[in-house]
């Protein structure tokens, strides 16, 4: 009897069933020797299982690095001040495109102060570029691949041509 039920059970949680009974271990003696003693049971309301949905989902990762532009002065040592510097860092803008280069998905200035950046994105392969604002010193386009849960670098250089 106990095999039945059991294997009942197995079958109606297999077949996506929203009521399961549970069997209540507690049987009471029949008087009567010849019958068989019946379990008392108790519906049990579950969640129905709906179809596995995989969401497509994207897990991040991280890009950083160092922009290092110079020389910003045409002798050295530089005596500019924090916020010229910070001026020749603000105009130049990382700008992280898809892997197409068409569409951009970030753009972000590297703290003047330490030259560092750093992004959270999505697992993918992306195009970094960084704006001239018209201003000598030149970027060539580079491709990153960020993966879960771990970190690209991509130090970047631009050379001004200041002389």
């Amino acid at each position: 009897m106990k095999k039945i039920v059991i294997l009942g059970l197995i079958s109606l949680i297999i077949a996506g069933c929203s009521t399961v009974t549970k069997i209540n271990p507690k049987i009471s003696p029949s008087p009567d020797v010849s019958s068989t003693p019946k379990p008392s049971v108790s519906p049990v309301t579950s969640p129905t299982p709906g179809p596995s949905v995989t969401p497509d989902v994207k897990i991040n990762g991280f890009l950083e690095g160092r922009l290092t532009i110079g020389p910003i002065c045409p002798v050295e040592p530089c005596n500019i001040s924090d916020d010229q510097k910070k001026q020749v860092y603000e105009i130049r803008k990382i700008q992280i495109f898809t892997s197409d280069g068409k569409t951009l998905v970030k753009e972000l200035i590297a703290d003047y102060k330490t030259e560092m950046y750093r992004v959270e994105l999505p697992e993918g392969k992306y195009t970094v570029n960084v704006t001239n604002a018209g201003i000598p010193g030149v970027f060539t386009s580079k491709e990153v691949t960020v993966e879960p849960n771990k970190t690209t670098t991509l130090d970047i250089n631009i050379d001004t041509g200041i002389r």
